[in-house]
């Protein structure tokens, strides 16, 4: 699992592997190795449950991210905004 591969003692979550420099997750100083580990106040328990969560919200809304990363848990506020055009 990414996190054991990134030291962290967590045994669920959805693992940061890239944050893209002026996306949401930048803004909310989300770092790559961080895992996620909540979203407001639903467990994430891999990446296809943060997806799954993701989806329910819309550009302008916010939410508290619940964080794991090598100084311990933290909480980070995100605020969602229009996906770019692929």
């Amino acid at each position: 699992q990414a996190a054991e591969q990134l030291g962290l003692a967590v045994d669920s979550g959805a693992a940061v592997l890239s944050v893209e420099p002026g996306s949401p997750a930048d803004d909310a100083g989300l770092r790559q190795g961080d895992v996620i580990t909540s979203i407001d106040a639903a467990d994430i328990r891999d990446l296809p449950g943060l997806l799954t969560q993701l989806r329910r919200y819309d550009p302008g809304d916010s939410a508290e991210l619940t964080i794991v990363r090598s100084a311990g848990d933290e909480r980070v506020r995100i605020e969602f905004t229009p996906r770019p055009d692929s």
